[in-house]
């Protein structure tokens, strides 16, 4: 009894000494490392404004792809015109769900928005 005791014990210590070296960890980001997301708001007039957790920026780089993983928007915005808001159009855009990711430097936003274009309806 005290035989086996002993080797699962040992057995377990080995496993435990060899788990970390087997499965190394992912690095974990820092709370101060870990970049917000931004806040996305679809307005009436077709168009999407986008906040972002900091001041005016210089060369954002803006990614918007659909479900399929396609690109639809890849541009390079030079300076933001309000600090830490960017808008644009959606003119052309089917309705569905869409994926933002934007660049700067070593950080990356990003949130996805669901679009529904605005039809207006005349009498």
């Amino acid at each position: 009894m005290k035989i086996k005791l002993f080797k699962h014990t040992f057995f377990l210590l080995v496993l435990l000494f060899l788990l970390p070296v087997l499965f190394p960890e992912a690095p974990v980001a820092r709370a101060q490392d870990k970049p917000a997301n931004i806040r996305v708001e679809t307005t009436a007039g077709n168009s999407i404004e986008i906040t972002l957790p900091l001041p005016a920026q210089k060369n954002l780089r803006l990614l918007v792809t659909d479900v399929l993983g396609r690109n639809i928007k890849d541009s390079t915005i030079a300076r933001l015109t309000e600090p830490g808001r960017i808008a644009f159009s959606l003119a052309g855009y089917r309705q569905g769900l869409y994926f933002i990711r934007i660049y700067y430097q070593q950080h990356v936003w990003y949130n996805r928005f669901l679009y529904e274009p605005v039809i207006s309806k005349q009498d």
